[in-house]
């Protein structure tokens, strides 16, 4: 007589990434056979009062978005998964909403040197940063024992006349980490080399000054417009080099 196994399809590969601000959580995860897929959820798991069809057809490859979720609590969620025998099985898991994607980011180069800038997220414990010498093949994580708790990075750990990618994400008090924001290249070189010629002016935009770049020698008044940082960056040396010479903030 023949003998038929029946085995219940498993799943794998389970990641997901989400944003408070829109209140979304995306989750993907495959199965070593095709299935059909749905998904139960809510704020709790002894009520999983929600429940969404994941796949419309039987599929090894599944991605669901969950929409609405509370940005304060835990949201979990079951995953049941049915081959075309009927077998079965489930997964529990649970997830919270992690920070917007870093906005504002701005990269500057200097002499075997990078700064970074960027906008504050709210409710963000710190910030990772990710940095690709091969145009964006492949990511490297520039601070990985320990997570940068300022609005700015010094990064150098680069080479003159290579260009690189930078991402920044936020992560949360729960280490929920954030979709990537939009990314900046530049090119570090040596010709940036302090010191660096300041004839006074209008600083209109966003600016920073490195340690490679210094001294910045001034020699006449030089204005920051209102509502437009100058940050110096550790190390930066300013020198004044004619009498009556300073920086003004407007407004």
């Amino acid at each position: 007589a023949n003998v038929q196994l029946n085995t219940a399809p498993s799943i794998k590969n389970l990641s997901s990434n989400s944003n408070v601000a829109s209140g979304e959580m995306t989750i993907k995860f495959s199965t070593d056979e095709p299935a059909l897929a749905k998904i139960e959820y809510s704020s709790g798991l002894a009520d999983l009062s929600n429940v969404i069809d994941v796949s419309a057809g039987f599929s090894t490859s599944h991605q669901i978005t969950l929409h609405g979720l509370s940005p304060s609590s835990l949201t979990y969620y079951r995953i049941t998964v049915v081959d075309g025998a009927d077998n079965s099985s489930q997964l529990d898991a649970q997830g919270k909403l992690a920070p917007p994607p870093v906005s504002g980011l701005g990269a500057y180069p200097g002499d075997n040197e990078v700064g970074l800038i960027w906008d504050v997220t709210p409710n963000a414990a710190g910030y990772r940063i990710y940095r690709s010498a091969d145009a964006g093949v492949a990511f490297t994580l520039a601070n990985p024992n320990i997570l940068v708790t300022n609005k700015y990075y010094t990064d150098e750990l680069v080479s003159n006349d290579t260009s690189y990618i930078y991402r920044v994400t936020s992560v949360d008090p729960d280490g929920n980490e954030s979709e990537e924001g939009v990314a900046v290249t530049i090119t570090p070189s040596a010709t940036l080399a302090g010191p660096t010629e300041i004839a006074g002016g209008l600083i209109d935009v966003n600016t920073v000054w490195l340690k490679s770049r210094s001294p910045y020698e001034i020699s006449a008044k030089v204005k920051v417009q209102a509502g437009v940082e100058l940050l110096l960056l550790p190390g930066t040396e300013v020198n004044f080099t004619q009498a009556d010479v300073a920086i003004y903030l407007a407004g």
